[in-house]
């Protein structure tokens, strides 16, 4: 039934796209009507069963969450000489040793490095840091090892910690040959299918020196990012520069602006309510509220009680609830006797007279009436201020709960209805063997990315990930590859400015198409599918905002079968894509200015391509990371991107330097 849904669905877009253009048909009008009801009903069903669903996965977390805490505990008891890793991402549930998730950094600079000089500043500036007394990035001189599928850190191996192992001196050769940009490509993918050493700390740098500037190759495991909160900037001691907002995902989310003011304003009136409220009835503030309690007074002595035990209790994890509330109650003298005591004051003959004073003075109350009318005029634009405001908090409150609305139904689409046989390829069937091979494109200027834009009316990254689906589209049909409609990816944006790794940027699930036979075409289904992906996955972009993302279906699930659903999705998205949109000039503190970098996202579980466009100074590159069994074809596509780019240049009449290439 899903499958005719999706079939139906396309062909009610094609059918809109058509008749965009064309004069819609009675009948056809019907057709779309009776489909956007079946799609709200569809909407609809898909939110009710998500929000039914909301107890039972309160509970599945709970009782998950029991359960991690009571096996680490059991681990802990019995490894007594091993650090046990608390959190499960989804890099850790799909880690093997022969596919590890290991993020890789290359770096140009020009001249040789001295490598004595690198140990000092690492050694100084990352192994010896410190904050509070205590190291910054402890583990790095610690061994990693699993028991029973859980990572731990062998505690006391630092002890047999050598920095030699990890910074190493490169051969100068390669095959027989001096490092240039002839085989650096070759050498750094020999190197990098090589798996570091399992009795060390799973991170190195090699420094390979080529005829005319040497190189720096950085593998660290995933693990050092996500637990130790270490960056490729810190393992580098990358100084970076300022950095601007990223365009491409604008108009994901639009988040808001009117609540959070309309918040701080609340927040400021209800802080200065309660000031006044303990400057008149605290009595540490104001000792003479307890000679004569009211009822009044009485109340909101209780409440200050009430709350000040709760901040109390919530700032201090060591005192019980208990023992803060009868704290509370002492420091403010609130006894049994304080409330008979207001209780019996309101029912004085004083109290009776002044209410009966209050009766009589109500006909000169209201003849004030048209003063308070006059002042309430005055004060109209206040209110209308707000009124104002309270629209705008209503529209963003609507668009909020569209959004969490269609929340379930993309999540559903995206993760569990079956691909259409049209977009089906032999990348997502492909048995992979864990081992990986890198390549890299010669570097595109990034003005010509900008003018390309520019006469086209599109963005920069609408360019590159429409050059990088042609130029997969090319390796298709140059590997033998049946050539599917288009090739489902996880596409992660990095911001502007940006080193990549945790909270550096956004994902969307993105479709690359392959369906256009000339560049301009394949321009055009690309900005529909961004635009496409834009729209529908909100809730995926702020999932991974917030580190979300996977994190999500491993509390819910125990780990093995977390890590067989992982397997089973990167079937379906068996090619990653990361788009560094421009990370800043990086000097290192030695004084080598970085003329090149290139980042290659791990590609792990069943994702056998990972791609990464990185805008980094002045120029563009894709860097290509694939599996092993995908050698030596992987190579094409860091060839087919810069053609690409120029024969989009060349459409738009736009100068392209180097020498010309067939079209």
């Amino acid at each position: 039934m899903f499958i005719l849904y999706k079939k139906a669905k396309s062909e009610n877009e094609k059918t809109s796209n058509f008749c965009e253009s064309n004069e819609i048909s009675w009948p056809m009008k019907e057709v779309n009507i009776v489909f956007s009801y079946f799609s709200s009903l569809y909407t609809f069903l898909a939110f009710c069963t998500a929000c039914s669903l909301v107890p039972w996965i309160s509970l599945t977390y709970l009782v998950m969450r029991g359960m991690r805490h009571t096996w680490n505990r059991w681990l802990e008891g019995k490894y007594p000489g091993l650090e046990f890793v608390i959190n499960t991402t989804a890099r850790t549930a799909v880690d093997t040793p022969r596919n590890q998730g290991l993020i890789c950094l290359l770096l140009s600079v020009q001249g040789n490095c001295q490598i004595q000089l690198i140990k000092n500043r690492v050694k100084e500036d990352i192994l010896e840091r410190r904050q509070g007394g205590k190291l910054v990035f402890p583990h790095l001189r610690t061994q990693l090892t699993s028991r029973w599928g859980s990572y731990a850190w062998v505690k006391g191996s630092e002890k047999e910690f050598c920095l030699d192992d990890h910074i190493l001196l490169a051969p100068t050769t390669f095959k027989g040959r001096p490092i240039s940009n002839l085989n650096i490509q070759d050498m750094t993918s020999d190197m990098i299918a090589k798996l570091l050493p399992g009795e060390i700390p799973p991170w190195q740098i090699s420094v390979i020196t080529g005829i005319d500037k040497s190189y720096l190759l950085v593998r660290l495991h995933h693990l050092y990012m996500s637990e130790e909160g270490l960056s490729l900037s810190d393992i580098l001691s990358i100084k970076q520069t300022t950095w601007e907002s990223s365009p491409v995902l604008d108009g994901v989310f639009r988040p808001p602006v009117v609540i959070p003011r309309v918040y701080a304003a609340l927040s400021e009136s209800t802080s200065n309510m309660w000031n006044e409220i303990l400057a008149q009835y605290d009595p540490a503030e104001k000792p003479e509220v307890l000679k004569h309690p009211t009822l009044r007074s009485t109340f909101y002595l209780a409440l200050i009680v009430i709350i000040s035990t709760i901040k109390s209790y919530l700032s201090s994890s060591t005192v019980s609830l208990t023992e803060t509330f009868k704290t509370e109650l002492y420091k403010r003298s609130f006894t049994l006797s304080l409330i008979s005591n207001s209780i019996y004051n309101i029912l004085s003959l004083n109290t009776v007279f002044e209410m009966f004073l209050m009766f009589f003075k109500l006909p000169l109350e209201a003849t004030k009436l048209p003063i308070r009318a006059i002042h309430l005029v005055l004060d109209t634009p206040i209110y209308l201020y707000w009124l104002y405001l309270g629209h705008y908090v209503l529209q963003e409150l609507v668009y909020l709960f569209k959004v969490f609305y269609r929340a379930p139904r993309v999540l559903f689409e995206e993760l569990f209805l079956p691909e259409t046989p049209a977009n089906v390829h032999q990348l997502q069937t492909l048995s992979v063997c864990g081992r990986k091979v890198v390549s890299w494109s010669e570097s595109v200027p990034k003005d010509v990315i900008k003018q390309i834009a520019y006469a086209s009316g599109s963005t920069e990254s609408e360019i590159l990930l429409t050059a990088l689906a042609a130029s997969l589209k090319s390796y298709f049909e140059e590997a033998g590859f049946s050539l599917p409609d288009s090739v489902m990816t996880t596409c992660h944006f990095t911001k502007k400015g940006k080193i990549p790794g945790p909270g550096s940027g956004g994902f969307l699930c993105l479709p690359l198409p392959l369906t256009g036979s000339n560049v301009h075409e394949s321009l055009e289904e690309m900005k529909k599918s961004l635009f496409k992906s834009k729209k529908s996955q909100t809730v995926f972009y702020l999932a991974s905002e917030r580190g979300l993302d996977s994190s999500f279906l491993l509390s819910l699930l125990p780990t093995l079968f977390a890590k067989a659903a992982l397997y089973l999705l990167s079937r379906r998205y068996a090619v990653s894509v990361s788009l560094v949109e421009g990370t800043p000039d990086c000097t290192l503190l030695w004084g080598q200015h970085v003329d090149e970098l290139m980042y290659w996202r791990p590609a792990q579980a069943n994702v056998c391509l990972s791609l990464t466009l990185i805008c980094y100074s002045d120029s563009v590159t894709l860097g290509v990371m694939a599996d092993a069994q995908l050698s030596p074809h992987h190579a094409d596509l860091s060839v087919y991107f810069p053609k690409y780019i120029r024969n989009l240049a060349s459409s738009h009449g736009i100068p392209f330097p180097g020498p010309s290439q067939p079209q």
